[in-house]
């Protein structure tokens, strides 16, 4: 359920993001981009706290066998320490689009859940059974939030939108 107004924060993003960049405002399409960021990073943030702190009692909603509790609890409390990452994956990789730059988050999303996290589950969970799947998911969302970052650094800042977008050369 957490995820849910990253989506809708991200898509209006993308459509602020877009409007901007075609007004040529690059200054306020990136700020728009960090403000979306931030806004969502910190409920993230503050939803991921909770949930780890209340993990055996949201599973206990569900299911109240004591070995579905105590495993529901850890994969819950693995996945609320990537809820930043994850936070910061989605609003960005909704930005993109708003940008008109599909293939980035394509790739992010391809090399962090394709690639890594297939790969560190089926290696951890040899040597951590259950435990080593649950963090190759977790770890996948911060490969995800991390490379998105390094490509919106990269892609998105307003100097090089500015040499790259068409309003700017008219």
């Amino acid at each position: 359920l957490t995820v849910f107004p990253g989506l809708a924060l991200g898509q209006a993003t993308a459509t602020l993001v877009g409007q901007n960049l075609g007004a040529g405002l690059f200054r306020r399409a990136w700020l728009t981009i960090w403000t979306s960021v931030g806004v969502y990073l910190f409920f993230m943030t503050l939803a991921g706290t909770g949930i780890y702190f209340a993990a055996e009692s949201l599973v206990w909603i569900f299911d109240r066998n004591p070995e579905v509790v105590r495993e529901g609890a850890v994969l819950l409390r693995a996945m609320a320490l990537a809820f930043p990452a994850l936070a910061t994956a989605v609003i960005l990789s909704k930005t993109f689009g708003g940008a008109g730059k599909t293939v980035p988050p394509m790739m992010s999303s391809a090399a962090a859940h394709l690639f890594f996290q297939v790969s560190a589950a089926a290696a951890w969970s040899q040597s951590d059974g259950l435990l080593g799947a649950y963090w190759a998911i977790a770890m996948a969302f911060v490969v995800h939030g991390v490379l998105n970052l390094c490509l919106c650094l990269y892609f998105l800042r307003p100097s090089r939108l500015a040499r790259s977008h068409p309003v700017s050369q008219v």
